[in-house]
């Protein structure tokens, strides 16, 4: 866990997760997870939407470890895998990404503001 500039309320999540955040992490876990290496054709990009709800638990706890096991978990046991490698940078990038995402959802000042 983190120390974070801010935090939200489990509401306040809920409420981003409805108004943007859905969306923004099944952008993120394209982006930056992509373990099946689907992310440089635009028309996939909603390839791991099926995933975000159970995302928000981890991004919500700020538990990079937590959601580093999740994603090892979903690409072994759902997507097949045989060999995957435990996501740890990634997951803390899309924490990270979420947060930002929050903050800005949340109407905190940017720099320069």
């Amino acid at each position: 866990m983190s120390d974070r500039d801010f935090n939200l309320s489990a509401q306040q999540w809920t409420a981003w997760f409805a108004e943007r955040g859905e969306a923004e992490l099944s952008l993120l876990l394209f982006a930056i997870w992509d373990p099946i290496g689907v992310s440089h054709s635009a028309i996939t990009a909603g390839e791991y939407d099926f995933y975000t709800r159970d995302v928000l638990a981890y991004v919500r706890d700020d538990d990079a470890a937590g959601l580093a096991d999740y994603l090892l978990e979903v690409a072994t046991e759902r997507m097949g895998l045989s060999s995957p490698t435990r996501p740890t940078v990634a997951a803390q990038r899309v924490i990270n990404g979420a947060y930002a995402s929050a903050w800005i959802w949340a109407g905190r000042p940017l720099p320069g503001d």
